[in-house]
């Protein structure tokens, strides 16, 4: 499967904001995870007091967060699912986050779960693990590094996993098909990312041999979205990225629109609004002003 894809932490990098409130640090996960998780993500506060306002942006692929506060709440562990648009969090009050980013299957794979359910929402893992939750929650309200976070992640996700039939059942579990091919959806996903959404349905299914109905009916069941909305936020990811990255970074959005697989420049200004909330411009104004 590969783990290109551009995670929104580091969409925030590319920036280059000033003086970020949160220091970001990435890890790669255990290798025996490594088909199941894509990467590991710290944020650690700066300052905890004040506000902290975050753009969370879309994504296909879930994610278990895990939240650590510094004015003694106990720290929160929740399965959060596949962003369909954007989001504005405060994350005031948290000492740090543990973010393991799943790969695009994830929450099906590991967790037996219909992706489709969690599309823009969070859950306690409790709900879908039970007890197995406990400990690690425990642990993290007692006092733990973010770099032991992750140590207990490696050694407590795969646990987690097989303890999932004695949480409370959230809705159904995933339908047990099998897609043609080994991880068809997965597959179908990382192609989406890897050519920034610039591959329609049709030509994705041919290339996997399926139909276009099919297709969309297993990216819907094992991802939770279907191959025109990863389209839609990979393009706009990879304008983004072209914009701010790279040897000649661009801000001739106009060129830009056309490069990246947009009918022209409104078209380009319409999908940012809609998916990031911001205009071009705007948005990278303010993620430098905010580190959204």
């Amino acid at each position: 499967m590969g783990d290109r894809f551009p995670r929104q932490d580091m969409v925030r990098d590319m920036t280059k904001r000033p003086a970020p409130c949160f220091v970001e640090r990435y890890r790669a996960p255990h290798p025996a995870l490594r088909d199941r998780v894509a990467i590991y993500a710290t944020l650690t506060a700066r300052e905890v007091s004040g506000p902290r306002p975050w753009r969370v942006l879309p994504e296909g692929r879930g994610h278990v967060l895990l939240h650590v506060y510094a004015d003694g709440r106990e720290a929160r562990l929740a399965l959060v699912g596949p962003r369909s648009v954007y989001a504005d969090i405060d994350r005031s009050g948290r000492r740090f986050t543990v973010i393991a980013t799943l790969q695009a299957d994830g929450i099906w794979t590991m967790f037996g779960l219909a992706p489709a359910e969690l599309v823009d929402r969070a859950i306690p893992l409790r709900e879908v693990v039970g007890a197995a939750a406990d400990a690690i929650v425990e642990r993290a309200s007692a006092g733990i590094s973010a770099a032991a976070a992750c140590a207990m992640f490696d050694r407590w996700l795969p646990c987690a996993a097989r303890s999932r039939a004695l949480g409370r059942p959230l809705g159904h579990r995933a339908k047990g098909h099998r897609a043609k091919g080994p991880r068809a959806a997965a597959v179908a996903a990382g192609r989406i990312e890897a050519a920034d959404g610039r591959i329609g349905p049709r030509t994705l299914a041919a290339q996997l041999g399926v139909s276009d109905r099919y297709l969309r009916r297993v990216m819907v069941e094992e991802i939770g979205l279907g191959p025109k909305r990863l389209a839609r936020i990979a393009r706009v990811r990879g304008a983004l990225r072209a914009a701010v990255q790279g040897a000649r970074p661009s801000r001739n959005w106009a060129a830009l629109a056309l490069d990246s697989g947009f009918a022209d420049q409104s078209h380009l200004v319409h999908e940012f609004r809609a998916l990031f909330g911001d205009a071009p411009q705007a948005f990278v104004a303010r993620a430098n002003r905010e580190g959204v």
